[in-house]
């Protein structure tokens, strides 16, 4: 019996989906954070619908992430081409600034451990 081969799409190529699917991650982010769910800015939707995603989804999910911690987009997003994103260099510099003590860092950044703990795991902290 063969394997079933399902081909997706990457979100460069139904950017009309965006929008929503970026606003639903938002929300997830923001409950994880014990957050009120923040509104995307015309600009940051604009620009989120403009970015290619070349991580699709595994990429936006963090760029969400982001924007409920700090109300804008990651670097990575806003100006595409630089190779560290805003979002790493803060959570490095507020776990500096915290003596490494994640739990200190995290109420800091106003999220939660597991969050910041993913996050240095996919920036390779």
């Amino acid at each position: 019996m063969g394997a079933l081969v399902v081909q997706m799409p990457g979100l460069s190529e139904h950017r009309e989906d965006i929008p929503e699917l970026a606003a639903s991650i938002l929300c997830r982010k923001a409950r994880e954070a014990a957050r009120d769910c923040p509104r995307l800015t015309q600009a940051a939707l604009d620009r989120l619908v403009a970015f290619d995603w070349p991580g699709n989804v595994r990429q936006l999910e963090p760029a969400m992430e982001h924007y409920v911690a700090f109300g804008k987009l990651p670097d990575l997003v806003r100006r595409p081409g630089r190779k560290r994103s805003e979002w790493e260099g803060e959570l490095e510099e507020t776990l500096r600034r915290n003596g490494g003590e994640v739990s200190a860092a995290a109420r800091e950044l106003r999220i939660s451990r597991k969050t910041l703990y993913r996050a240095l795991k996919r920036s390779g902290a």
